[in-house]
């Protein structure tokens, strides 16, 4: 019986099912130019990923509802067919939507001349990616409603539902400084979206469960706007909390027990030239220098988010705020934290001693791997990060370097262009990355290819340090590609008096 009905649907939807391949292939197709989209396409990329999810949801309502749950008028009511049948007939359907996907995405990969077999091993995470997030939330709608129509407005309800819890949490949380949190994006950023996942998958199955064994339709909607609620409320995860769950599964914490954090003098910053985006006209701008002492060999300590609190001499809190990730290499003195305190702030601690406190979350990055490629229109294959290549542009005052690799790819690089003669060095631009601390099964891909990219300007804007640009000297030099992944994580306070009274401010 099974089979029966899904060649029913087959006979009914092969049509509709031929154009849906074809515009999950439009992505792949759009890479056939050396690989890379063509400057001439590149604007139909975008747009090209976003009708092919589109694809995917009403591909699978329309198998879906084919024998729909609700409603009086579906035949199936009164053949004798089983409900686990017709379910299981859906589902070969929905198998193979998810096949044209899969083939989509290794198609992809391979015109990026990558093999067979690292296409199909990131293929099928960015596969399991779409069957969670599209998938099986579109199966979810498709069975508590009875037509198209209807499926496409319960799916903008549950949106706009889900979209109403988010937008009070952020307000509730402090609006748009808590958008624009240092650690909005962070390496623990996988918890919240794998507990989403998991809120998904239990939602749907709940729902699939009781709609084929008992078309208790009004519980089974019910519960979808639950489970829209319950995961609008993952995105706002307690920070302690996660980082805690991160921290548990790091296991040994030996690397951290014998680091040491010493905090300098608060100073205040003078400089013309500090990045105020996001910080208010007026705001004051402190720095507070931090060294750091026995570090592990080979390794580098990144603060996923680092909180300052400013307290009077009585210990009540004046004001908190969020620190700039920071990091801290083997070699450097010590690193200047800064941070901006509002004006109106100000005259609460003018003249007055305070204590600064820091609550730091940390993590130790272990060097993984060292690659180089050459300067000057080199190339790189590399099991780690890809195919990469270098090139000049921003004519002629930067050099670029690009890589690319299936699946989510090395999740740390930190790159220099050295010059081999005189060991002059230029870091790139963007800097430290952030990684993704996630366990390897919950990597999962949202896109088939990742891609990365480095500047390294050859004139520093700020110091005027000119590195050589002539062809002799960049054939001379190297791009030095260094990868890490995560050690350990662990939390570390610390605190400074300031006695002083800072009449500065």
């Amino acid at each position: 019986m099974v089979l029966h009905i899904f060649r029913k649907d087959w006979k009914l939807l092969w049509r509709a099912f031929l154009i849906f391949g074809f515009i999950e292939m439009l992505p792949a197709l759009l890479r056939l130019h050396h690989g890379s989209v063509s400057g001439q396409l590149a604007f139909l990329r975008l747009p090209a990923v976003i009708i092919a999810e589109i694809a995917i949801v009403l591909m699978v309502i329309a198998i879906i509802q084919q024998d729909a749950i609700p409603g009086v008028t579906q035949d199936w009511f009164v053949r004798p067919i089983r409900r686990r049948d017709l379910f299981l007939a859906k589902l070969l359907f929905i198998l193979l939507v998810q096949a044209v996907i899969f083939t989509s995405d290794v198609l992809q990969i391979t015109f990026r001349s990558f093999t067979l077999l690292q296409a199909m091993k990131a293929a099928l995470p960015h596969n399991l990616y779409f069957g969670v997030v599209l998938t099986l939330p579109a199966m979810c709608i498709a069975a508590v409603t009875e037509t198209m129509m209807e499926a496409v407005i319960g799916s903008a309800l549950v949106f706009l539902i889900g979209t109403a819890v988010d937008v009070t949490g952020t307000f509730l949380h402090g609006g748009s400084a808590y958008l624009h949190r240092s650690s909005s994006r962070s390496g623990i950023e996988w918890i919240g979206d794998y507990s989403g996942q998991v809120v998904l998958v239990v939602t749907v199955s709940l729902v699939l469960w009781r709609q084929y064994a008992s078309r208790q339709t009004a519980w089974s909607r019910r519960t979808t706007v639950y489970g829209a609620v319950a995961f609008a409320l993952t995105l706002f995860l307690p920070w302690n909390f996660s980082f805690g769950i991160q921290e548990k599964l790091s296991g040994d914490q030996a690397d951290a027990s014998s680091i040491r954090l010493s905090l300098g003098q608060l100073t205040l910053d003078r400089s013309p030239t500090v990045e105020r985006a996001g910080a208010e006209p007026d705001a004051t701008h402190l720095l507070l220098p931090i060294e750091v002492s026995g570090m592990p060999n080979h390794t580098v300590l990144k603060s996923d988010r680092t909180m300052v609190r400013l307290l009077s001499a009585n210990g009540k809190e004046i004001y908190r705020t969020e620190i700039d990730p920071w990091v801290w290499e083997s070699g450097t003195p010590s690193v200047p934290l800064g941070f901006f305190v509002p004006a109106r702030i100000i005259p609460l601690l003018r003249d007055k001693a305070f204590t600064v406190e820091l609550e730091h979350s940390l993590t130790i990055l272990a060097n993984r791997e060292r690659e180089k490629v050459p300067a000057f229109n080199g190339t790189l294959r590399s099991s780690d990060i890809g195919h990469c290549s270098t090139s000049s542009g921003r004519s002629g005052a930067a050099i670029i370097l690009r890589c690319q690799q299936p699946g989510n790819g090395s999740q740390c690089v930190h790159a220099f262009l050295q010059n081999s003669d005189t060991m002059q060095r230029v870091d790139s631009l963007p800097g430290w990355c952030t990684p993704d601390y996630s366990p390897g099964l919950e990597q999962i891909s949202k896109d088939p290819l990742s891609t990365f990219g480095m500047t390294f300007f050859l004139r520093d804007p700020f110091s005027g340090t000119v590195f050589p640009s002539d062809e002799a000297s960049l054939r001379r030099s190297m791009i030095v590609i260094d990868t890490f992944a995560p050690l350990s994580h662990f939390h570390r306070a610390e605190q400074v008096d300031v006695p002083v009274p800072m009449h500065d401010l």
